[in-house]
């Protein structure tokens, strides 16, 4: 049985492997928050990959649907843990 650190390993892992797949926007803002906890050098990838999901319409947002708030929310404070 694998103890808690090989867990956090091995999800971490498995995050920074499924990155090029991901393309919803929750998705990514949560992955790219983990990866930035986790301290992976790939969290900074990842938020650039959710930086290109932003839209331009006289200010900044992700998509037009319910987790645009979070997403706004998560990329402060992934911005503050890099």
């Amino acid at each position: 049985m694998q103890n808690k650190s090989q867990r956090i390993e091995n999800a971490v892992a498995f995050m920074e492997t499924e990155l090029k797949n991901i393309e919803k926007v929750n998705v990514l803002a949560l992955t790219t928050y983990a990866l930035a906890l986790a301290g992976s050098s790939m969290s900074s990838k990842a938020n650039a990959k959710l930086l290109e999901k932003q839209v331009y319409k006289r200010s900044k947002y992700f998509s037009k649907n319910a987790a645009t708030c979070s997403v706004l929310i998560m990329q402060k404070v992934i911005l503050i843990c890099q």
